[in-house]
């Protein structure tokens, strides 16, 4: 499930219950990374302050809420993991065969991360470059607006974090209906 479902039956009748669990906590792990990476352009955010450096080069180059936000920026990333993809399938096809499955997982999970965290700037009054290279911001035309560490982000956060975890639950809990 959580957005996992075109490749649910794939998975569940390919793969045996401690596979599918490593495939989850990646997909789970690379989900949560991809949340947070679009903020690498904000040097004082969680993952700018990681890599400072990086956050620094990026900020000065694209400015806060700029390419790493934009649709040009997700392509990019698809891009990437279609290169890094073609590459392992080239130069290594003996690991690939065992590995293609948890690179999907991994780049699909990050991506899907970096999507989800796109839509939920377009909550905030300032929007995002989508379009990037033109700096026009778009916000979603009739969502709240909702302010970088008020409460109605919090509670926006915990209904989300709440969601997740309830949809895990139902997604174990019909793998292991469905292995019984």
């Amino acid at each position: 499930m959580l957005f996992l479902g075109p490749f649910y039956n794939y998975i569940i009748s390919n793969f045996n219950l401690i596979e599918i669990s490593i495939f989850l906590l990646l997909y789970i792990y690379f989900l949560k990374l991809g949340s947070i990476f679009p903020d690498i352009d904000c040097p004082q955010s969680y993952i700018g302050k990681k890599f400072n450096i990086l956050s620094k080069v990026i900020n000065n180059k694209f400015h806060h809420r700029g390419f790493t936000h934009s649709a040009l920026f997700i392509y990019f990333l698809i891009f990437l993991s279609l290169l890094i993809n073609i590459l392992f399938k080239l130069f290594y096809p003996y690991i690939f065969v065992f590995l293609d499955v948890y690179i999907f997982i991994i780049f699909y999970g990050f991506i899907l991360g970096c999507i989800s965290h796109i839509l939920l700037d377009m909550f905030n009054s300032s929007g995002v470059c989508l379009l990037y290279p033109s700096c026009k911001k778009y916000r979603l035309p009739l969502a709240p607006v909702i302010k970088v560490g008020s409460n109605a982000e919090l509670s926006l956060n915990s209904f989300l974090s709440l969601l997740t975890n309830i949809l895990i639950v139902m997604y174990i809990f019909n793998l292991i209906k469905y292995l019984a």
